[in-house]
Parts: structure tokens; sequence; C-alpha cells
């Protein structure tokens, strides 16, 4: 791979916090190849975003991934993690601990980037070098690429309904009296519409709030309070009275 490896972090488990701090710790961008990439995916699906995308969004990023079966992009990444392989098996005494493995993943980088020659550049550049030459692309804006999500489903038996949003999922009250009402919710980013489905009656209109799990309606838990109703007659008092006799 002629691009310079930007980072190389060791982690028990690939999630996109750990990309984000990898980010947050010096790392400009994301290199569109396979590992961990694969399964931090970029295409729709029935949960909408993930973490890693509305990250991406954030700092005005698309993600491009390479074609699948297409040596030419996918090969230069899998012939990276073959270097990669190999300079590590060579080590001694091997690593035991993540910290261990991180100390040589820096080292492999910084051998990687400024000291190992490549064939495919011209006078057998470094990467380092072939990057700092070329001109750089910064992020642009992504404002007006809102995420519109259309879902079909069912109010459960408390009267909730499951939104996931940037990967966190959100409950969202309606009200039990409508537990069972196959509904159809309209998203746009953190603007939600609630309808249902046989009426088309909108039951609920928000706008969600991250910073909480739960959504509540914002009326008071419980049964509604009984009102009397005016200008009826009340009738009679039963009862014992005292009837003055003079």
């Amino acid at each position: 791979m002629s691009s310079p490896l930007l980072s190389l972090r060791a982690a028990r488990r690939a999630t996109w916090p750990a990309l984000t701090e990898s980010r947050r710790a010096g790392c400009p961008s994301w290199w569109p190849g396979t590992g961990p990439r694969a399964r931090l995916r970029s295409s729709p699906a029935r949960g909408g975003r993930n973490g890693f995308e509305h990250e991406l969004r954030r700092l005005g990023v698309r993600q491009k991934n390479g074609k699948p079966n297409h040596p030419q992009t996918q090969g230069k990444v899998e012939r990276l993690w073959q270097t990669l392989k190999k300079w590590l098996a060579a080590q001694h005494p091997q690593p035991v601990t993540l910290t261990e493995l991180q100390a040589l993943l820096d080292a492999f980088t910084s051998y990687y980037n400024t000291a190992r020659p490549h064939r495919s550049l011209p006078h057998r550049q470094t990467p380092a070098a072939a990057y700092a030459a070329r001109p750089k692309a910064a992020p642009g804006s992504r404002a007006a690429d809102t995420h519109d999500q259309v879902r079909t489903d069912i109010v459960g038996t408390t009267g909730t309904v499951t939104l996931r949003h940037a990967g966190q999922l959100y409950h969202i009250g309606i009200g039990r009296t409508h537990a069972g009402t196959r509904i159809l919710l309209l998203v746009q980013d953190l603007h939600v519409r609630i309808i249902d489905a046989a009426t088309g009656e909108l039951l609920r209109q928000l706008t969600l709030d991250p910073a909480r799990n739960y959504q509540p309606t914002g009326r008071p838990s419980g049964p509604a309070p009984r009102t009397p109703a005016s200008g009826r007659d009340p009738g009679p008092r039963r009862g014992f009275g005292v009837i003055p006799m003079s």
C-alpha cells in the first residue's frame, strides 16, 4: 500500500468508540480498507446510521469503501496486513499484553512510513514522503445530508416504541392506550413523527433528546382525573334532617 499508515491501535474488540478515540489521539482520517472497516458498515440498514457513521457526518467526512472483489484496491490493503503479520511474527519476545502489542504497532508504523522504501513509489520513496508531497483534501460540509428513515412497528404493551439513533437504542413513550397499534415512524435526524398506520392519525411528534434513554410523553402518569359535570341537579340528599316546629 503506497499510502501512509496513519494509525494502528490494539484492541480486544473493534468498535466505533475505539476508532473515534484513535482519531482524537492524532489520526486525521481512516483508511477504507478491510478488517474492522468491514464490520463498521456504511450501507443503510434497518437500524439506520450507526455511531461511527454519525461521527463521520459530524466531521464532514464521507466514507468510501473499496469495491468487493477488486484486486487493485483490496489487494493493497491485504498486502499491508501480510507485511504487518510477518513483521510481528519476527519480533522477539512476542507481546503478551495489549500494551506490549501497541508498542510494537507504533514501532512498525514509524518503520513503515519513514524507513521502509516502497517499490511502487517513484525513486522508492517512503509512504510518508509521498504523502507530504501530495495536495491534501479537507472535510466538506454535510449540513444538508439529513438522515431520513421510514419504519413500521407495533406499540409495545408498555405504550412505548424503540428507535435506534447513532448506535444507541431509545424508548419513546406513546401511551398504554395505543398498545398493540401498528404505527409508522417518519424520522429525519432527531425529528420523529409517529403515525397510526391504519387511520393516519398523528400520535406523537417530538425532537429526540440524545441525553435521555426514555423519551416521556410529558403527560402525568396514571388515569386521567375525573371532573364533575356542571349544570346538573344533584337531586335530593339522602339521610335525616331536622324540621323546626312552631
